[in-house]
């Protein structure tokens, strides 16, 4: 075929400028803040940043007339031209995703962000990747992709969408710790209320007259409004993200596209994906919901690049993209909890600390008569631990068979790894003594670096020996 040689989009140099330009303002607005401002240090600010906008373009400019993106249907090709001739060469069939990305100013311009990832390592710099990011008018961008995974992303076989229902109701369910900042803050106050009270009788009368305050009732309102906002914030954010979201399966490339000001676009071929990961907050699972990632070499090594395909699915689509993936993964096999004799050890944690709590008590009681009240936050600590050790224990699961092997785990976020066999690199297990008499173990799958591979605890042995056969048949 004809090799294909050219510049990036002259966007290229107007993007790189911007973003130089903003942080050198910055700065000097940050000085000019701290320092005071005079009207000659005002023009003399002016100057300076006039100057460094236009070293920075400059530069810009002349690295984009060097830079060439070279594509010659076995390889992409980086090439630098100039006093010092770099290249970077990544062949086809190592390039794990092509992202296509658009912020606003490429709606304006017409052009989109290329980035062609191998998910390899530069040599000499342990922490780049090896990838090639770019900007192109919209047609070469899709035609680009088109061509490195030879065309078959124009095969449609399926396509699911996000309705703005799923938008509204993802925005909801990702609550996080923070939006209860004004209830502890009440639990906070209530204690110090009551901190030099002696008999629980003054607890509670203190406790009842502080409820009743005026105090308290302002918190409760500033608490329902401050909730309400981050709801709001929350669901506009999703709106806004996830806008018009879309996966597709095209031949062997899973496609993903959203975005309302910035668009996204990942295509990921279906040998490149490590694992697909379902997770499910307490909320989530309540009304049966879950979110979908892959673990994929090259994507999500970016801080605004999140390895989600579906953002919220309920149970049912969860299967169909599965299946879309691999019909294999989706199918139903045994599933494997934790066995009577080791979920003794789930609860251990919860009874060494009821036991130095008490030693503690009983301690400081005797020789130094404590205030019980001081003992509060310790004792609250308890049902957490609880419930903590009840669902370690109740999400814990592993299934496998010739294909896969998942496994189950987490507490608060229920967390599912669906890992191909092929992919598994080692499967561990640390068997100790107080639990080796028992024939049990904790179980360690590794299936790449960088992402985190699942554990289980207080495991049967024999699964041990049942995937270490798995992996020594494929």
């Amino acid at each position: 075929m004809k090799i294909i040689r050219r510049r990036s989009s002259f966007v290229t140099v107007i993007d790189n400028t911007w973003k130089g330009v903003i942080g050198f303002t910055v700065i000097i607005a940050l000085e000019l803040i701290e320092n005071g401002v005079s009207s000659s240090l005002k023009y003399i600010a002016l100057f300076l940043a006039l100057v460094v906008a236009l070293i920075i373009f400059l530069f810009q400019f002349i690295r984009w007339r060097i830079t060439y993106f070279i594509y010659d249907g076995e390889t992409v090709i980086l090439e630098k031209t100039g006093i010092f001739k770099k290249k970077l060469t990544v062949p086809v069939d190592k390039i794990s995703t092509v992202d296509i990305k658009k912020n606003i100013l490429g709606h304006l311009t017409g052009t989109s962000r290329v980035k062609i990832d191998s998910g390899g390592k530069q040599i000499g710099n342990d922490n780049s990747g090896v990838e090639i990011n770019l900007i192109f008018d919209d047609l070469f961008a899709r035609q680009i992709k088109a061509l490195i995974f030879k065309k078959e992303i124009e095969m449609q076989t399926q396509t699911f969408r996000m309705s703005g229902k799923d938008l509204v109701i993802d925005g909801l369910l990702r609550r996080k710790l923070i939006y209860a900042i004004p209830f502890f803050i009440s639990i906070y106050v209530l204690a110090t209320a009551v901190l030099n009270e002696k008999t629980v009788d003054s607890i509670t009368s203190k406790a009842l007259m502080y409820i009743k305050s005026l105090e308290f009732f302002v918190i409760l309102i500033l608490a329902v409004i401050f909730i309400i906002f981050t709801n709001i914030t929350s669901i506009v954010k999703e709106l806004i993200k996830y806008h018009n979201f879309t996966l597709q399966k095209q031949k062997d490339v899973i496609v993903t596209s959203f975005g309302l000001f910035t668009t996204q676009n990942y295509s990921l071929p279906l040998e490149k994906i490590r694992a697909v990961i379902l997770q499910q907050n307490t909320l989530s699972r309540l009304l049966g919901y879950y979110t979908i990632s892959v673990a994929c070499i090259g994507l999500g090594d970016e801080k605004d690049e999140k390895p989600v395909i579906f953002p919220l699915a309920t149970k049912e689509r969860m299967i169909s993209i599965l299946s879309m993936i691999d019909p294999a993964m989706a199918a139903g096999e045994q599933v494997h909890k934790v066995p009577k004799r080791g979920r003794i050890f789930y609860y251990l944690p919860l009874a060494i600390y009821l036991i130095l709590l008490l030693t503690v008590f009983a301690a400081t009681k005797l020789l130094f008569q404590t205030n019980v009240i001081y003992f509060i936050g310790p004792v609250l600590v308890l049902p957490i631990l609880l419930v903590s050790a009840f669902l370690s224990l109740k999400n814990a699961g592993l299934s496998y068979n010739e294909n896969y092997v998942k496994v189950t785990n987490g507490i608060f976020v229920k967390t599912t790894t669906i890992i191909p066999v092929r992919h598994i690199q080692s499967v561990g297990m640390m068997e100790p003594f107080y639990k080796r008499k028992k024939n049990l173990c904790n179980l360690h799958i590794k299936f790449y670096p960088g992402f985190t591979n699942p554990s289980l605890s207080s495991f049967d042995m024999m699964h041990f020996a049942a995937i270490a056969e798995l992996l020594e048949k494929g």
